[in-house]
């Protein structure tokens, strides 16, 4: 696949956030969920995700998107001792993990189609904050901590895109 400039990771630096309440409000963004449309999860070496059926219904709807998004699958990011595991930095600050909700353009018919666009996939990105333990998860992060040691790679450039806000 073509090296590309529209890739992660990026520090997303507060100054140069587009504050856009109006459009980035969590009211004005809606996900709507379908029960049983997550199939499998799939480990590797560098982390996990989790794959939707063919068919999937869930889907994103907001304000500053061209048209309704299709789930295609989620996954997370994260680091062994929870104290840079986020792709992502803010401020120059890693977060101790980062889930990302990745979605395609319905308009284009297909993930695959939906690739070849500018406006053809839309990520919800989640930072995670580790804090007090809750044994209920402790299961599932002891398998996650297996995966992988360091789930790292060097910040690029913004190149032009914007990064719209919802806080301060």
């Amino acid at each position: 696949m073509e090296r590309t400039t529209r890739q992660s990771p990026i520090d997303i630096c507060s100054q140069n956030i587009c504050y856009s309440p109006q459009h980035c409000k969590p009211s004005e963004i809606h996900i709507a969920y379908s029960k049983g449309d997550c199939s499998e999860l799939v480990t590797n070496d560098h982390g996990w995700t989790v794959k939707v059926k063919e068919g999937c219904q869930t889907t994103l709807r907001a304000e500053h998107l061209p048209s309704e998004y299709r789930l295609a699958q989620f996954h997370a990011h994260w680091s062994r001792d929870g104290s840079r595991g986020s792709e992502h930095l803010l401020d120059g600050k890693a977060l101790s993990g980062e889930m990302h909700f990745v979605f395609w353009n319905t308009r284009y018919g297909t993930f695959d189609e939906a690739l070849r666009h500018g406006d053809g996939l839309a990520v919800l990105g989640v930072f995670l904050q580790e804090g007090a333990a809750n044994a209920a998860y402790q299961p599932l992060l002891d398998v996650f901590r297996q995966i992988v040691d360091d789930n790292v790679r060097p910040c690029q450039e913004l190149h032009g895109r914007e990064i719209k806000s919802s806080y301060l």
